[in-house]
């Protein structure tokens, strides 16, 4: 009787954790029915909202399209067409979404760009800078170099879990051959963007200032102007690794606000800016994240910074030759070029 009562009562617990949960099987009519492709296809056709009309080689490219695009990701963009009184083709819809994945593509490009400057121009700066007791290639765990006691411990730590789970044949390298006396600019690369901004601003003030001000020496631009750069830069870092991690999964960035790690506009931006209506917290939309990649990449070579405007260029012409493009889903201002080319 024992053993059987131990039985219903784990049987009991079990479903009390199984009620619970916020995620349980649906009812009837409590869910949206599956929908193979055929019928995804009749769904956009007759939508009450913005129905998109299909030739036969259209339905065609639909079927093969929806095979490996989710229908859920692409009939947002449906929802964004508009400025005609009439249907809208597949096609337009479809260049749309193509618009957007060539700006992911290219701001996923720019952006790990400028994960490199950051990641190179801080252990370049720190090891030259560097006159503790310790090598240089170890410079990262002199505790005098962070904020405090506490967050040197949670750097190490985190440092130490991802030495434990890396696969890279630089670290087994360093475990096998050199007894885990791993340097810092093997350790850099081997964190991720948001990993590596972490480390960055763990360390002490002087470190992080001294380190700005290293990164803006080549700008030619007066002290004043310079100081207040650097004060935007560690925005601008944050607001650039939100829009690598929205484009590595693949999320929207045609007509959506990006309300998240939003970057300051320098004085020297704003005070042209504030020429075209644009006020300090209009700030969550591409164009003022553009705006901050578009600073960084100053710092950059000048073959980055090429490749940048060309991008530029084929950003405009995509917009003024297609229809169904528009500048406001962007947050683009008037002449928004002028402000975003090197």
């Amino acid at each position: 009787m024992g053993i059987v009562f131990i039985f219903e009562l784990l049987d009991e617990l079990k479903n009390t954790e199984l009620n619970n949960h916020i995620l349980k099987p649906a009812k009837t009519d409590e869910i949206k029915k599956f929908k193979d492709i055929n019928e995804l296809i009749h769904k956009l056709e007759h939508s009450e909202y913005n129905p998109l009309s299909f030739t036969d080689e259209e339905k065609i490219l639909a079927a093969t399209f929806f095979k490996t695009v989710n229908y859920y990701s692409f009939s947002i963009y449906r929802k964004l067409l508009h400025g005609k009184d009439q249907y809208y083709t597949f096609s337009e819809c479809l260049s749309i979404y193509n618009f957007d994945c060539f700006l992911r593509e290219n701001l996923m490009k720019f952006s790990g760009c400028i994960e490199s400057l950051v990641k190179t121009s801080f252990v370049n700066h720190l090891c030259s800078e560097y006159r503790g007791v310790f090598e240089k290639a170890d410079c990262y765990l002199d505790e005098s170099n962070y904020i405090n006691k506490d967050v040197f411990e949670d750097v190490i730590n985190m440092l130490e879990k991802e030495i434990n789970k890396s696969k890279s044949i630089y670290i087994i390298h360093h475990k096998q051959k050199k007894n885990l006396k791993i340097p810092i600019w093997v350790i850099m690369e081997e964190l991720t963007f948001g990993g590596a901004t972490y480390f960055i601003e763990s360390f002490n003030k002087y470190i992080i200032n001294e380190w700005l001000s290293y990164l803006v020496d080549r700008k030619e631009i007066d002290l004043n102007l310079k100081e207040n750069y650097k004060s935007s830069i560690i925005s601008w870092i944050d607001s650039t690794r939100f829009i690598r991690n929205t484009c590595a999964h693949h999320s929207r960035l045609y007509g959506v606000l990006l309300n998240a790690s939003q970057p300051k506009y320098c004085s020297i931006d704003f005070r042209e800016l504030k020429r075209e209506g644009v006020k300090k917290d209009e700030n969550l939309t591409l164009f003022a994240r553009l705006l901050a990649i578009k600073n960084l990449l100053t710092l950059h070579r000048d073959d980055i910074q090429k490749e940048w405007n060309s991008f530029l260029e084929d950003v405009d012409k995509k917009i003024k030759g297609n229809d169904v493009i528009f500048e406001n889903y962007l947050g683009l201002i008037s002449n928004w070029k002028k402000y975003l080319i090197i």
